[in-house]
């Protein structure tokens, strides 16, 4: 399986910088082949469906709370690992789930650790 990363480059805290951002922190820590790819934002919830059926292993969408959500219910009960990274102006989510830390340290502990939250 493959590494398939979103963002969303309108999120609070992204901007369009973000998906060369993040190929190299994917890099740097190992997965060299990852797909990062922009949030289609005409339609978000498709471009998750049709990313999250390919079932990447893991899913990374870094955005804010509004991503976060969109990419939840439109992903349902996938079958692949979902990461999400924070990048917008609060962070509610991420921040309830891995603390206040910057979305390249929630990347470098979840990729280092095999431990999965649920959400219900």
């Amino acid at each position: 399986m493959k590494t398939i990363a979103i963002v969303n480059t309108a999120a609070g805290s992204t901007g369009a910088s973000s998906p060369g951002r993040l190929r190299q922190a994917l890099a740097a820590l190992g997965e060299r082949d990852a797909e990062v790819v922009s949030l289609d934002l005409e339609n978000p919830a498709e471009h998750l469906s049709q990313l999250a059926s390919r079932r990447p292993d893991p899913f990374i969408v870094w955005g804010g709370d509004g991503t976060h959500r969109t990419a939840l219910n439109a992903i349902g009960r996938a079958p692949s690992p979902l990461v999400l990274l924070p990048g917008g102006t609060r962070n509610l989510l991420t921040r309830s789930l891995h603390g206040n830390y910057r979305w390249d340290i929630v990347l470098r502990d979840i990729l280092a650790s095999s431990q999965i939250h649920s959400i219900p």
